[in-house]
């Protein structure tokens, strides 16, 4: 391989890492306006909890029930929040976090697989 290739080749590689780094990064930022981050100027983690077990495939809901009179919908479509800040999910949205972060999961998947090796 000649130099000139060889320099190709590590720029395409730093530029595909880059692209990466700035997918995981919008994914994260993803993840924090659907947890109210934005809205609340934090997150909690009892509905961080409840959020990547959705991603999962699993419903959790807080053990207080949502009054639709008090709930707050924010503009990310997925999920409300109650008054106490707990987030409740519907099964429409956890398919949608499904979809949205597949990616999670495969990578948490092929990490559990690895560690076995």
């Amino acid at each position: 391989m000649s130099r000139r290739s060889s320099v190709c080749f590590q720029e395409n590689a730093k530029a595909e890492k880059e692209q990466e780094r700035e997918k995981q990064t919008a994914r994260i930022e993803h993840l924090w306006i659907i947890l109210g981050g934005e809205h609340r100027k934090h997150v909690t983690l009892n509905n961080l909890r409840i959020l990547l077990l959705a991603i999962k495939g699993l419903h959790v809901q807080p053990d207080v029930p949502l009054s639709e009179s008090n709930a707050i919908s924010l503009d990310n479509g997925i999920g409300k929040f109650g008054p106490s800040g707990d987030l409740y999910l519907e099964e429409q949205d956890i398919e949608k976090l499904i979809a949205l972060f597949s990616q999670f999961n495969h990578n948490r998947l092929l990490f559990e697989q690895n560690k076995h090796l």
